[in-house]
């Protein structure tokens, strides 16, 4: 399964590849810090999953996640694994909505 991984934490985006990258079968194809640089990423190589944090310190997940479900976007719809450190009502809402 090849996982692309948006976050802009370095500390999480580090802990998160530490943590998964043992798991059989999948591999970290994709890095991105921003909305632009994930979405850039996105029109060029196919992903199984997207790891995608909402708050990013160039645009948000959600708009990451958008991207993929424009009728122009080139690949399979991958799938999503929505991360957050805000426990807000109207994220979980949105996320649901999204996948």
């Amino acid at each position: 399964m090849k996982v692309m991984l948006v976050e802009d934490s370095s500390l999480l985006r580090d802990a998160i590849i530490d943590i998964l990258s043992d798991c059989p079968g999948l591999t970290f194809e994709g890095v991105a810090l921003t909305q632009d640089d994930a979405i850039a990423q996105l029109y060029q190589q196919e992903f199984d999953l997207l790891l995608v944090d909402i708050e990013l310190a160039q645009g948000n997940g959600f708009e990451v996640i958008k991207a993929t479900q424009q009728a122009d976007f080139p690949f399979a719809k991958p799938q999503y694994l929505i991360l957050t450190n805000h426990a807000y009502p109207q994220y979980r809402q949105l996320a649901e909505a999204w996948a």
